[in-house]
Protein backbone atom coordinates (compact mmCIF):
# COMPACT_ATOMS: atom_id res chain seq x y z
CA UNK A 1 0.00 0.00 0.00
CA UNK A 2 3.34 2.45 0.58
CA UNK A 3 3.81 2.15 -3.14
CA UNK A 4 0.19 3.61 -4.16
CA UNK A 5 0.74 6.10 -1.85
CA UNK A 6 3.94 7.20 -3.43
CA UNK A 7 2.51 7.42 -6.79
CA UNK A 8 -0.35 9.99 -6.01
CA UNK A 9 2.79 12.21 -4.98
CA UNK A 10 4.12 11.91 -8.40
CA UNK A 11 0.69 12.21 -10.13
CA UNK A 12 -0.34 15.33 -7.54
CA UNK A 13 3.62 17.07 -9.26
CA UNK A 14 2.88 15.88 -12.71
CA UNK A 15 5.31 12.89 -13.16
CA UNK A 16 4.18 9.45 -13.85
CA UNK A 17 6.00 6.41 -12.56
CA UNK A 18 7.46 4.24 -14.88
CA UNK A 19 9.39 0.99 -14.26
CA UNK A 20 12.15 0.11 -16.90
CA UNK A 21 13.76 -3.23 -15.96
CA UNK A 22 16.18 -5.48 -17.69
CA UNK A 23 14.58 -8.72 -19.62
CA UNK A 24 15.25 -11.96 -18.88
CA UNK A 25 12.94 -13.66 -20.91
CA UNK A 26 12.94 -15.27 -24.20
CA UNK A 27 10.65 -13.49 -27.02
CA UNK A 28 10.60 -10.22 -25.64
CA UNK A 29 10.35 -7.02 -28.66
CA UNK A 30 12.91 -4.28 -28.41
CA UNK A 31 9.66 -1.94 -27.77
CA UNK A 32 5.17 -2.49 -27.32
CA UNK A 33 2.84 -0.59 -29.16
CA UNK A 34 -0.29 0.36 -27.47
CA UNK A 35 -2.37 2.52 -29.91
CA UNK A 36 -5.04 2.06 -32.80
CA UNK A 37 -4.97 3.59 -36.46
CA UNK A 38 -8.23 5.92 -34.28
CA UNK A 39 -6.31 7.38 -31.55
CA UNK A 40 -4.81 10.65 -32.15
CA UNK A 41 -1.44 10.06 -31.04
CA UNK A 42 1.50 12.69 -30.59
CA UNK A 43 4.64 11.20 -30.66
CA UNK A 44 6.69 14.75 -30.51
CA UNK A 45 6.10 16.08 -26.65
CA UNK A 46 8.70 13.10 -25.71
CA UNK A 47 11.59 12.01 -26.67
CA UNK A 48 10.64 8.09 -26.13
CA UNK A 49 7.31 7.92 -25.12
CA UNK A 50 4.16 8.40 -27.14
CA UNK A 51 0.97 10.06 -26.00
CA UNK A 52 -2.84 8.81 -26.93
CA UNK A 53 -5.12 12.36 -26.80
CA UNK A 54 -8.45 11.85 -25.88
CA UNK A 55 -11.55 12.86 -28.66
CA UNK A 56 -12.99 16.04 -27.48
CA UNK A 57 -16.00 14.67 -27.09
CA UNK A 58 -14.78 11.22 -24.63
CA UNK A 59 -17.48 10.70 -22.45
CA UNK A 60 -16.39 8.92 -18.98
CA UNK A 61 -18.65 5.68 -18.42
CA UNK A 62 -19.28 5.37 -14.38
CA UNK A 63 -19.61 1.93 -13.59
CA UNK A 64 -19.59 2.55 -9.76
CA UNK A 65 -16.11 -0.10 -10.05
CA UNK A 66 -13.05 1.24 -9.38
CA UNK A 67 -9.63 -0.47 -9.36
CA UNK A 68 -8.49 0.49 -5.97
CA UNK A 69 -11.35 -1.64 -4.45
CA UNK A 70 -9.71 -4.53 -6.23
CA UNK A 71 -6.26 -4.08 -3.95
Amino acid sequence: MRRLGLMWLFIANKQWPCYFFKSDTTGEKDFEEFFTDNEDLDMERFETVGVIRNQPEFVHKETGKYLDQRI
